[in-house]
C-alpha cells in the first residue's frame, strides 16, 4: 500500500506548487524524490508476487496491463512534475523498474506509459463486446476511482505528447456516469466486473471511493461533478447542527 501514501503526498505537494510558486524548486525536489520512491521494488513487486501473497491477481509485468492501481499513480506524478518543471525529464528519459535481485528490468516514460494506458482505456471491451473506457486492475475489475488518476493525467499532459485526452475523458465520464453512478445517492458503485461470463456490477456504495472519484474527476470533468456532487454530499453527511456533521457510510 506504500504507493498510495507516496502518490497522494505527491499530489498535495503539486497543489502547493500551484499556489506558492516562489517555493516551486523545493516542491519539484520533493516530487522528484517521490517518483523515485515509486520506482523502488518495495512499492510495486506485489504485482509479481500475487500467488505468494495470496492474491488472485498479479502478473509478470508491473507496468501493463491491468496494474492501473500502480501505473496511473506513477503516470500522474510524472505529469504533475512535468507540469511544474517543464524540463522533459520524464519524457526524454526512461525510468526503470528493477527487481530486488537485479535480474529483471522494465522501462517506461511519461509518454509511453500515457499512450499505453490511453490505448487500453479506449480499446478495452467486456465479454459482451462493449467498451467500458477504463483499465481493469486486480482480478481484473474496474474501479472508477482508480481510473480517475490516469484520466486526470491525460488532461494535464504537455502538448508535446500528442494525445487526444478529450476523447478518453469524454467517453470515460459518459460511461461511468451512465453505468457506475447511483442515480439516487450519486455515489459511485463499488466495482464493475467486465470479464465474468456475464459482466457484473457490484452496486455497493463505498463512500471513500466515491469521494476520491468525485475529487479527481473535477480536474477533467468539472461540470459533471458540480452537477452531482451536492446530492452526493447530502447523502454522505448528516448535519447534526450548523457547522457539525457526521460522515455516513453506505457500504
Amino acid at each position: 500500500m506504500h504507493r498510495y501514501t507516496i502518490a497522494f503526498t505527491g499530489y498535495g505537494v503539486s497543489m502547493l506548487a500551484e499556489h506558492t510558486p516562489a517555493y516551486r524548486e523545493r516542491y519539484l525536489e520533493a516530487m522528484d524524490g517521490m517518483i523515485q520512491k515509486l520506482l523502488n521494488p518495495l512499492i510495486w513487486d506485489y504485482w509479481l508476487r500475487g500467488d505468494e501473497l495470496g492474491f488472485d491477481w498479479g502478473g509478470e509485468n508491473p507496468i501493463h496491463p491491468y496494474n492501473i492501481m500502480y501505473t496511473a499513480h506513477l503516470q500522474l506524478l510524472m505529469a504533475f512534475y512535468e507540469r511544474h518543471a517543464g524540463d522533459g525529464k520524464y519524457i526524454d528519459n526512461d525510468v526503470e523498474l528493477t527487481t530486488e535481485d537485479g535480474l529483471q528490468t522494465w522501462t517506461t516514460n511519461l509518454e509511453d506509459l500515457s499512450r499505453d494506458i490511453h490505448q487500453q482505456s479506449l480499446a478495452n471491451k467486456d465479454t459482451n463486446g462493449d467498451n467500458f473506457y477504463s483499465v481493469a486492475c486486480e482480478t481484473p475489475w474496474v474501479f472508477t476511482c482508480c481510473n480517475t488518476i490516469a484520466q486526470l493525467a491525460f488532461a494535464i499532459l504537455p502538448e508535446s505528447i500528442d494525445l487526444d485526452a478529450a476523447a478518453a475523458n469524454d467517453r470515460f465520464v459518459e460511461w461511468h456516469g451512465e453505468h457506475m453512478l447511483d442515480p439516487d445517492t450519486k455515489y459511485f458503485y463499488n466495482v464493475y466486473k467486465p470479464y465474468e461470463e456475464v459482466p457484473e456490477y457490484d452496486t455497493k456504495l463505498p463512500g471513500a471511493y466515491s469521494s476520491w472519484a468525485h475529487h479527481f474527476m473535477h480536474g477533467f470533468a468539472p461540470e459533471f461533478v458540480e452537477e452531482h456532487y451536492p446530492a452526493f454530499i447530502a447523502n454522505a453527511v448528516e448535519m447534526v447542527e450548523p457547522g457539525t456533521g457526521i460522515v455516513l457510510s453506505l457500504i
